[in-house]
């Protein structure tokens, strides 16, 4: 090993340690950033979204101590490369000073530290595309089971969402009843009207057609047309039919 090789086997080892800590401050970057994301769910969320995030965590913490095992076992066979090609170097060397024969035949039967990394390297690429497939093959089943819990998760929000504004609209019916029996005790023919449609639907109150028909004659008495012509039809339901 000369000085040139020893320096380009430093500065592999140096880019390698940089890259580490590169990873390392994006990890970093990004659960602060997941936690950020979190916090900002609604509460019922939160739980699952932690557990999530607690699962993607180890598995990431497991893929990355693989690949640093792998880098460190790369750069040893990288090492124990250089070390032969020294210390057969060495011998080399001390064949050469005794004897002036068979040399270029010894080396030409080594082969050159170029060709030694290139196939490492080779090597090691197979390898990662290999770890790479079985990593997607584990995580098929888990991205379908987590499509299937988001899509159930999406059904129930929109059931949920229904549910919210049906309770709304109630709620406002209740408040409109409220408002329009004060104002009908207080002799509002048009407050008086829209309460005996209340009556009459049961919406904001239970179904009462009696307490419908009396503030229709309350609000008909002065002179509410609409009032009027409702209490005609609902007498006109109510009317037995005439035998043929």
């Amino acid at each position: 090993m000369n000085n040139d090789e020893l320096a380009a086997y430093q500065r592999a080892f140096a880019s390698l340690q940089s890259a580490q800590q590169h990873r390392e401050a994006q990890k970093k970057l990004a659960d602060v950033e997941a936690q950020l994301r979190i916090a900002n769910l609604p509460p019922e969320r939160r739980a699952e979204a932690q557990r999530n995030l607690e699962r993607d965590r180890i598995r990431s913490n497991a893929i990355a101590e693989e690949s640093t095992q792998y880098a460190i076992k790369v750069l040893a066979c990288f090492f124990l490369v250089f070390t032969l090609v020294f210390v057969v170097g060495i011998i080399i060397a001390e064949s050469n000073s005794t004897s002036p024969y068979g040399s270029s035949r010894v080396g030409s039967q080594l082969p050159s530290v170029s060709e030694e990394i290139e196939r490492l390297r080779g090597m090691g690429a197979k390898e990662s595309s290999e770890r790479a497939e079985r990593e997607r093959a584990k995580l098929a089943p888990d991205e379908a089971v987590r499509a299937q819990v988001e899509a159930v998760r999406a059904q129930a929000e929109a059931g949920q969402v229904a549910q919210e504004q049906v309770k709304k609209k109630e709620d406002m019916q209740k408040r409109l009843y409220v408002f329009r029996l004060k104002r009908a005790n207080d002799g509002a023919a048009e407050a008086q009207y829209d309460l005996a449609l209340q009556y009459l639907t049961g919406q904001g109150v239970a179904r009462d057609i009696t307490a419908a028909k009396d503030w229709l004659q309350k609000a008909a008495v002065q002179g509410h047309k609409k009032a009027q012509e409702k209490l005609e039809s609902l007498a006109a339901a109510d009317a037995p039919a005439s035998p043929k």
